[in-house]
């Protein structure tokens, strides 16, 4: 491969998360000892659960967290639920002033600073309201990324393949150069594969060893990975589609154009060092 494949980013569980000090904080005011492992496992457990509906249903449910992403999340981590709704509507109540899913890791940083000084050019593609911009801004991680395409703005949601259309057309690129990067398999790597584009699925706690594909622990492996890729890529053409592997995975033709709930996101970090993020 001669050129580099464009990098297209998920947002929430694979650049930011949710604001884990925030929680673990107003859990203790409840007598509930929570840690940043608990909550990051938590996370990962409650998306994996949801893509397991969707293989078994074969449909990504439309409204995941019926009592909101915090209680959904308290409760896979084994919080009984009366503490869990309390905190999770302390939770919503924050969120619908400030996003719960404002920060991140360092290592994003690291990576997303290798990325582009390999000239790897980078948009964002988010199930998010209007304000994943801003949090990007905020985070100094806007300055890596051409574009930001956000649900909530465009009027459509992944996996429906027209927000993926929209973005490549506006970026003129084309679906065969560019590969698309997130965590939820049944939205993020469907949504891509039917847009013709490959995808890779991150998944940090290997949960998903069965589903078929390219699951990395993070975004971080991608400096290992990409090289190989462009170097070989007939070895990874067919891994990268999981949904042409299986005609049948998550129903796919019935499942074109599910509609998804807005994406959310999670954990906490300072921005660690001047050489990093925008300037």
């Amino acid at each position: 491969m001669e050129n580099k494949p464009y990098l297209l980013f998920d947002a929430g569980g694979t650049l930011v998360f949710p604001d884990q000090t925030f929680l673990i904080e107003i859990a203790r005011e409840y007598d509930i000892e929570l840690n940043d492992t608990q909550l990051f496992h938590g996370y990962y457990y409650l998306i994996y659960n949801l893509d397991q509906q969707a293989n078994k249903f074969g449909y990504f449910p439309h409204n995941p967290w019926p009592n909101g992403y915090t209680y959904s999340l308290l409760r896979t981590i084994g919080i009984q639920e009366s503490k869990a709704r309390i905190l999770g509507e302390i939770a919503n109540r924050r969120h619908k002033v400030k996003s719960l899913w404002t920060f991140t890791f360092p290592w994003v940083y690291e990576i997303l600073t290798y990325l582009k000084d390999e000239g790897y050019r980078m948009s964002v593609i988010s199930n998010s309201d209007g304000r994943i911009g801003q949090v990007l801004r905020d985070l100094d991680l806007d300055c890596y990324f051409d574009e930001v395409f956000a649900s909530h703005t465009l009027g459509v949601e992944k996996p429906k393949t027209a927000i993926y259309e929209i973005a490549l057309h506006r970026l003129n690129v084309s679906p065969v150069d560019a590969l698309y990067i997130g965590d939820v398999f049944a939205v993020d790597t469907k949504g891509a594969n039917l847009a013709g584009m490959g995808a890779i699925h991150i998944d940090p706690l290997g949960l998903y060893v069965s589903f078929p594909g390219i699951h990395l622990e993070n975004i971080t492996w991608l400096d290992k990975w990409l090289p190989i890729y462009q170097n070989y890529p007939e070895f990874f053409a067919t891994n990268l589609f999981p949904y042409k592997m299986d005609s049948n995975l998550f129903l796919l033709e019935k499942y074109r154009n599910y509609p998804v709930s807005r994406e959310n996101t999670f954990e906490a970090y300072s921005i660690p060092s001047s050489s990093l993020g925008c300037l």
